[in-house]
């Protein structure tokens, strides 16, 4: 009994360590390169991540500004003048600076920043990482989330 448990042990250790060095080695071959595209495992973990770090009741915060014309033109104009810079108008991020940030940005036509929650969205702008451009240097809240 004790020798199946001993070799069972031994057995998860070596497919543990194993797991940890493919991760370790499959993380770091590239280095940390702005023009390098990072490993899918590594864009995972970043995203989960980036998930737990919000707090679960700013995560579920739906967008309070009513949907209008007015508003939906006025967050294209706040969009082109303070996101475009990194993300371009059409959200792909093949700009100048956008391809040359670490880690990369997020492409917002595709289905992982499409299907984040108004709350991860209002707290991926207005957080400290944000570069300056972004809108969390907006003083009024009603603002900075009428974009999303």
């Amino acid at each position: 009994m004790h020798s199946k448990l001993l070799i069972l042990l031994i057995v998860g250790i070596v497919l543990m360590t194993a797991s940890l060095g493919w991760f370790g080695y499959q993380s770091f071959k590239t280095g940390f390169n702005a023009k390098a595209e990072p490993h899918m495992l590594e864009v995972f973990i970043a995203r989960q991540l980036r998930h737990l770090a919000i707090p679960v009741g700013q995560r579920t915060t739906t967008n309070a500004v009513p949907l209008s014309p007015e508003v939906l033109a006025d967050a294209r104009a706040r969009f082109a003048d303070h996101c475009a810079t990194c993300h371009a108008n059409d959200g792909k991020g093949k700009t100048s600076i956008g391809q040359n940030v670490y880690p990369k940005l997020p492409e917002l036509r595709f289905r992982d920043a499409q299907s984040m929650s108004d709350g991860e969205i209002i707290s991926a702008i207005t957080m400290e990482y944000a570069p300056p451009t972004c809108l969390r240097l907006e003083k009024e809240n009603q603002k900075r989330i009428s974009i999303v």
